[in-house]
């Protein structure tokens, strides 16, 4: 289910499987034949060709790329999806998955309790019986803060 990328090789009946799934089938998924240990370079000179769109443009990413850009883009897009942090730092259990531009709307909707606003202003909310960790949500960035207060 990703781009076909070269090494690109057929089977008896031509047709084409990639290096990426070619190790996890056994025979063509199409007609059931063995593969062949030839290339197909008419294809993998398509493949390096054509511009392909971004895998995360379900998550709102709309970049197009030649085939050796794709992987360096969607290393660093900014639609990767990303998992709520709750559940990265064992906080707690939250479904949630989503943009980094999405997910301080998501605390604060979902985990309002853990979260403390900062705006140019001294961070208000921390008391005797604050939580051991808070989201620290600021104009642009969420940080997550660990601590104990005694005493």
């Amino acid at each position: 289910m990703e781009y076909m990328r070269p090494p690109i090789t057929l089977c008896v009946n031509g047709h084409n499987i990639c290096n990426t799934c070619e190790p996890e089938l056994p025979h063509s998924p199409t007609c059931r034949h063995q593969f062949l240990n030839t290339r197909n370079a008419a294809l993998e000179k398509v493949t390096t060709e054509l511009k392909y769109p971004c895998m995360y443009g379900r998550y709102g990413c709309m970049g197009i790329y030649k085939l050796d850009l794709t992987g360096k883009h969607q290393q660093k897009c900014r639609y990767i999806p990303q998992p709520c942090p709750v559940n990265k730092l064992n906080l707690g259990n939250c479904t949630w998955t989503g943009i980094s531009s999405n997910m301080m709307a998501h605390l604060r909707q979902a985990h309002r309790p853990m979260c403390v606003e900062y705006y140019h202003h001294p961070i208000r909310g921390v008391t005797r019986d604050t939580r051991k960790c808070k989201f620290i949500l600021t104009d642009k960035d969420v940080f997550c803060s660990r601590s104990e207060i005694k005493n």
